[in-house]
């Protein structure tokens, strides 16, 4: 299988991490998500990013950007936490890491 198929054939999974008794699960983002991400640039990013990836055990999203004012008011650390392991794809450490 050359790289092409390989990345082609890659499933989107549920993720997880633990923010302090709770387990809150997410999809990485896809190149898909773009166009809503650009739509919503005025926005904080990682707002909108929690959105597109919250999801529940099964991978159904648990949000929609209707409640783009409702996810404004969550926890700066459990929005940036989830948002962060989502983009940069690294849910053993999701506030990212140097270079």
């Amino acid at each position: 299988m050359n790289l092409k198929e390989k990345l082609l054939s890659l499933k989107d999974s549920v993720h997880s991490v633990k923010i302090g008794d709770d387990t809150i699960y997410f999809k990485h983002l896809k190149a898909s998500h773009n166009p809503v991400l650009a739509k919503y640039k005025d926005e904080d990013t990682n707002t909108v990013a929690f959105i597109l990836a919250c999801c529940d055990e099964s991978g159904s999203e648990l949000f929609t950007m209707d409640d783009l004012d409702d996810v404004k008011q969550f926890p700066r650390k459990i929005v940036n936490v989830v948002s962060n392991a989502s983009m940069l794809g690294n849910e053993k450490s999701p506030l990212g890491t140097a270079l």
